[in-house]
């Protein structure tokens, strides 16, 4: 293979029709070129082959050989080779999401974006993640400082000029950078901000002043995102039916803590909803009759659980065997159905003929 030195590259300008099929030819070779000088005896870096290029662009664009090429090739130009951005025609052209790629690359072609107002939200946090210089570019009041401090607390909480955030956003940053509370005055919160931030910060509950001033859906919200607090809770008896089903259908295991000594029928509702909740509940003595006769003919979850098969009424039997037919090993009262109520049950289920007297 010839030496780097002995190589010339040829820069052609391709006609309008063919641009994007050269464009793709340029970027299949340049692939294959890696692969071939990766493998080159004379073990010349791809880096060296890269530098060489540019100088290669550089030196034709100085020459004015490129003026002629579109935006889109001016900008693969422009990635491989910056310094020919003195001679570029066409900066004025480049969409906002050309210029992400070109300033998170090279940040010194800053000097020739003329607006950078043009820019997204998400667009701004990008570049600046990447290149935290630019961060003077950018108009103040288009800086997300949230995420960049979520992201790159240790690079960007220096340069924050602003630390008056929602409880919502402090949530969010000290769950990300716990070392940011350094900068954040906790005094200054009430009742209400501290029960949003525990939310995503449940580590600073213990120093939490008010708990004891929040109500019942303050609670309800909390331990929705965080459970583990949920020894903390003094007032579980004030809940609502509301509260209770919103909490137990995000956390299932809190139904424990249910303090009812019988359980609404929201409960009832819920655990047929979910019957693999029924492993935290501690006492089920509470239950009546329909209850159960409610959550077994749901789910077959519910019978290891259950303790009064022998007080169902006959009409309740026959109502859980024609939703549940496996439970007839249990019934005691097969003689007491009708010719009808077997009718119906052997039309529904005709495995159960054979239990017919």
């Amino acid at each position: 293979m010839l030496k780097l030195q002995e190589v010339i590259m040829k820069i052609t300008i391709p006609s309008r029709e063919n641009q994007l099929i050269e464009l793709e030819n340029d970027r299949l070779k340049l692939q294959i070129d890696r692969e071939l000088w990766s493998s080159s005896a004379d073990q010349v870096s791809f880096e060296d082959y890269r530098n060489w290029r540019a100088q290669c662009l550089y030196a034709s664009a100085k020459q004015g050989r490129l003026k002629e090429l579109p935006p889109e090739v001016w900008l693969l130009i422009l990635l491989e080779a910056p310094r020919t951005a003195i001679y570029c025609p066409c900066f004025s052209e480049f969409s906002a999401l050309d210029w992400v790629e070109l300033l998170k690359r090279h940040p010194q072609l800053a000097e020739f974006c003329e607006d950078f107002t043009l820019f997204l939200c998400d667009q701004i946090t990008s570049i600046i993640l990447s290149q935290p210089k630019l961060l003077c570019c950018f108009p103040a009041e288009s800086v997300d400082w949230i995420a960049l401090l979520q992201q790159d607390a240790e690079t960007f909480a220096p340069r924050c000029p602003d630390w008056r955030f929602s409880a919502e956003e402090w949530g969010m940053l000290l769950k990300a950078s716990p070392q940011l509370r350094v900068y954040c005055d906790i005094k200054a919160w009430d009742a209400s901000a501290w029960n949003i931030v525990l939310q995503s910060a449940p580590y600073l509950f213990q120093e939490c002043p008010c708990v004891s001033e929040w109500r019942t859906w303050q609670w309800t919200e909390l331990l929705i995102r965080q459970p583990q607090l949920a020894a903390f809770c003094r007032c579980w008896k004030n809940l609502s039916i509301t509260e209770w089903a919103e909490l137990l259908s995000v956390q299932p295991r809190l139904i424990s803590y249910c303090p009812n000594p019988r359980p609404p029928a929201m409960l009832v509702g819920f655990l047929i909803s979910s019957p693999e909740s029924a492993a935290y509940i501690k006492d089920w003595s509470c239950f009546s009759l329909y209850d159960w006769l409610l959550m077994l003919r749901n789910s077959c979850d519910f019978e290891p659980h259950c303790n009064c098969w022998e007080r169902f009424p006959v009409s309740y039997w026959w109502n859980l065997l024609f939703h549940q037919p496996d439970y007839i090993e249990r019934c005691p009262v097969i003689n007491q159905f009708s010719e009808e109520d077997w009718q119906l049950l052997c039309r529904k289920h005709p495995l159960l003929k054979k239990y017919r007297p």
